[in-house]
């Protein structure tokens, strides 16, 4: 894995918890503590319930529900979508490419 699809942060927290065990990663840090943070790759990530997502769009991350979502407003770009998703309410979960250029 090339060195510059990571970083390392010290976190203060409050930070959310994982909502399924596929977000789970396999480090964890206690706040205060060095946590490295992918910042490139592709990733299945939470997305909002009944929101459709068509190849290429720009994605962003929704602090307020702590899910990726299609809608700009106040929310940080992370990536875009890599997958087609359909607007059903079960379809909780989008695949997205991370670039660390986009973060904001």
């Amino acid at each position: 894995m090339r060195a510059d699809m990571f970083m390392t942060v010290k976190w203060s927290g409050p930070i959310s918890e994982p909502s399924s065990s596929h977000d789970k990663g396999a480090d964890t840090a206690a706040p205060g503590e060095p946590l490295v943070l992918a910042m490139n790759g592709i990733y299945d990530l939470t997305k909002t319930a009944s929101q459709a997502w068509t190849v290429g769009q720009l994605i962003y991350w929704d602090v307020a529900t702590s899910r990726v979502t299609n809608v700009v407003a106040t929310n940080k770009l992370v990536g875009v979508a890599v997958l087609a998703v359909g607007a059903g309410a079960g379809e909780i979960v989008g695949r997205v490419r991370l670039t660390a250029a986009s973060a904001n």
